[in-house]
């Protein structure tokens, strides 16, 4: 029986990406969703929190702000300690479920950063994953202004599937059911991506081919220009 869980979070910034996640200067998390669902993708449960930050300040003026509408106070007033989430996720990867996310290889990074500020295990190389940002990026075919193909942004692939997006402002929780409303296309359509599995790096189409881990991250490390996040696959 394999099981999902979705999830998005919010930063108070961006990777700076040859850095491990917790290294000094990396943003933190300020805001998480998960949905938990079953094999047949029905909703188990929703989850949506806010981050006390503790040990660090989120700064109301950063881009990442104008992006996700947070603020210091209101982190403060209504955040839970990451701790929170964090067991509810962790729970989710050690019962094997398939995490599940829009660009999902900045979210995990995120995650590892966090488990590992609190001294929880990060779990790199027990989680398995899918990105619904690549399942369904020849289905949406985004472009850019000149015309190359490109990674879809979280809006486009909503216009694309006829997803409703209230507010300009990225929010995790909603962030999160956008995600998993575009896996229900996927599935619909019979393309939802096979997971990615840490251990398994992947079969060399010849002799001299780097391994698909290693692919996969250079080419989304290559779009990061198209949409705030990036992604990592290095365990970093």
């Amino acid at each position: 029986m394999m099981e999902y869980a979705v999830v998005d979070t919010e930063s108070s910034g961006l990777f700076d990406w040859k850095k491990p996640a917790d290294a000094p200067g990396q943003p933190r998390m300020a805001a998480m969703g998960i949905i938990l669902i079953d094999e047949k993708f029905n909703v188990q449960s929703s989850h949506g929190f806010l981050i006390k930050p503790d040990g660090w300040v989120f700064d109301d003026d950063c881009e990442a702000a104008k992006v996700n509408g947070l603020t210091q106070s209101l982190l403060v007033s209504d955040g839970v300690s990451v701790r929170e989430p964090l067991r509810i996720y962790g729970e989710a990867i050690d019962s094997r479920r398939i995490i599940v996310g829009f660009n999902i290889l900045h979210d995990l990074k995120m995650l590892r950063a966090e488990a590992r500020h609190v001294g929880f295990p990060d779990r790199y190389m027990q989680t398995r994953y899918i990105c619904v940002m690549q399942g369904c990026r020849q289905i949406v075919d985004a472009r850019t202004a000149d015309g190359r193909k490109k990674a879809p942004r979280l809006e486009e692939a909503c216009a694309h599937f006829g997803i409703e997006v209230a507010g300009a402002q990225h929010q995790a929780l909603p962030d999160t059911e956008r995600a998993y409303e575009i896996l229900l296309r996927l599935r619909d359509a019979g393309c939802v991506p096979e997971f990615t599995d840490p251990y398994d790096k992947g079969k060399p189409k010849k002799p001299a081919a780097r391994p698909q881990g290693q692919a996969y991250e250079e080419q989304v490390l290559a779009e990061q220009g198209d949409f705030l996040r990036g992604a990592s696959e290095d365990g970093k």
